[in-house]
């Protein structure tokens, strides 16, 4: 069910699948069936991103292409179940897996919570819930009322 969108300038396909593929392996030794994680990536063109107002590409001038791609933007669709130390391990993972440095001028990283109850995967040609909503039980009939007692 995770999916991350990365946006960076083109890499080439053989970085794109290690990217891809040291996401998938650290996402499966945290338990997640490796089936279920998507990464995507996207080409960010020149001249289309602003930080500050001013273009992300006038901070590349100053990059070490030693640091992996000058700018990069993820969005990552995650189970909002996961914690806090999940979440920073995984934003550590995507800079090391992306090979950022001191040098990377842009990087920004947004995590969203997705219940996989939302997320669907097709399942035999039908689209099926990442996981299916929990059964709820039916509330217990309440008991009647004693009648009160006339005075």
């Amino acid at each position: 069910m995770p999916t991350i969108d990365i946006t960076t300038a083109p890499l080439p396909e053989s970085r794109r699948r290690a990217v891809a593929l040291s996401v998938t392996c650290w996402m499966r030794d945290r338990g997640i069936d490796q089936s279920h994680v998507t990464v995507r990536f996207a080409p960010w063109p020149d001249g289309t991103v602003y930080s500050g107002g001013m273009p992300v590409d006038a901070l590349i001038a100053r990059h070490d292409p030693t640091d992996g791609p000058a700018a990069v933007s993820i969005s990552c669709a995650l189970d909002p179940a996961r914690d806090e130390v999940f979440r920073q391990e995984l934003a550590e993972q995507l800079v090391s897996a992306l090979g950022l440095g001191s040098s990377t001028p842009f990087f920004y990283l947004e995590l969203r919570g997705v219940s996989p109850c939302d997320a669907y995967l097709l399942h035999d040609g039908v689209p099926r819930p990442a996981r299916p909503p929990a059964r709820r039980q039916p509330l217990p009939t309440p008991s009647p009322r004693p009648e009160p007692e006339a005075s």
